[in-house]
């Protein structure tokens, strides 16, 4: 019985994942600080109870500036990108979660990178493909990159995978910067670097 209801389960979650990968981020466009999408991103993520072993470190920029997006879908792709960088150190030694924002020629951008064992060579320009997956069978429907691309895609940017400067995986997003915002948040200040949680400005190391 247990069976059933998991396959049951997944079936759901794939039939939810179909629909947000046919509709990507449709809810509230808008102008959103950058900072603060990563951020809340990353405070839901401090519940995921394999971040109580994780190095997470936090380069967040003052910088980095405003987008035109959906808080709601930015958040998605934020999550899913880290959740799939925790499934990849899960074995990992000392598992490090590395985390940068910054501005550059006018573009926001993430970085998110894991000290896990990589992507092979062979398959690094398919992991964005629908329905493909590296998981084992029952544990990965393969569309969440595909629908993290979508998401991104929607709101004007780009997002790309390198090989880690630990040998793991490398994310990064870009989104345009909003025309109109400034280059710099009122009232933010630098970020330093954090430890097993979120990053919230008022923290210490």
């Amino acid at each position: 019985m247990l069976t059933v209801q998991m396959q049951i389960d997944r079936m759901r979650q794939l039939l939810r994942q179909i629909a947000t990968f046919a509709h990507p981020g449709d809810t509230n466009i808008e102008i959103i600080s950058f900072n603060d999408v990563v951020e809340q991103s990353l405070t839901l993520l401090g519940f995921d109870s394999r971040m109580k072993t994780v190095d997470l470190r936090c380069d967040l920029s003052p910088d980095v500036g405003l987008v035109r997006a959906s808080a709601q879908g930015l958040q998605q792709v934020v999550v899913n990108l880290a959740q799939n960088a925790l499934d990849a150190i899960c074995d990992a030694t000392d598992p490090t979660l590395r985390v940068r924002t910054y501005q550059r020629d006018h573009e926001c951008v993430l970085e998110l990178a894991d000290n896990g064992p990589g992507v092979p060579p062979d398959i690094a320009d398919r992991i964005f493909d629908p329905f493909f997956t590296t998981k084992p069978v029952g544990e990965g429907t393969g569309l969440g990159l595909a629908i993290s691309a979508s998401v991104v895609q929607r709101f004007g940017g780009t997002i790309a995978f390198a090989p880690g400067p630990n040998g793991g995986c490398a994310f990064s997003v870009t989104l345009p910067l909003a025309l109109g915002s400034n280059d710099r948040e009122d009232g933010d200040s630098a970020v330093p670097t954090f430890k097993n949680g979120a990053c919230p400005r008022s923290a210490d190391n």
